[in-house]
């Protein structure tokens, strides 16, 4: 997958429209970004990835590039630091 395209789906999945989100934007400044909107990320990380990720992880995780990293990169076809 393309980190556009994983940025589409992060989006969709959690109904954010007029918000530019890209690897370097942290995850408190997104208003979606609740138990619910970390509920739905962990089904799109298991949906498209097939990893599991706990809620909890979220508390580690402060920037879309570090869920990347998390997921791992490897599953990223145009990721790099």
């Amino acid at each position: 997958m393309k980190i556009k395209e994983f940025i589409t789906f992060f989006k969709e999945y959690l109904e954010i429209e007029n918000t530019e989100i890209t690897l370097e934007t942290e995850f408190l400044s997104i208003s979606e970004f609740d138990s619910l909107g970390r509920m739905t990320l962990i089904a799109l990380v298991d949906e498209h990835f097939e990893k599991k990720i706990k809620a909890q992880d979220f508390n580690n995780l402060i920037k879309i590039r570090d869920l990347v990293k998390h997921i791992g990169i490897e599953n990223f076809e145009d990721y790099h630091d």
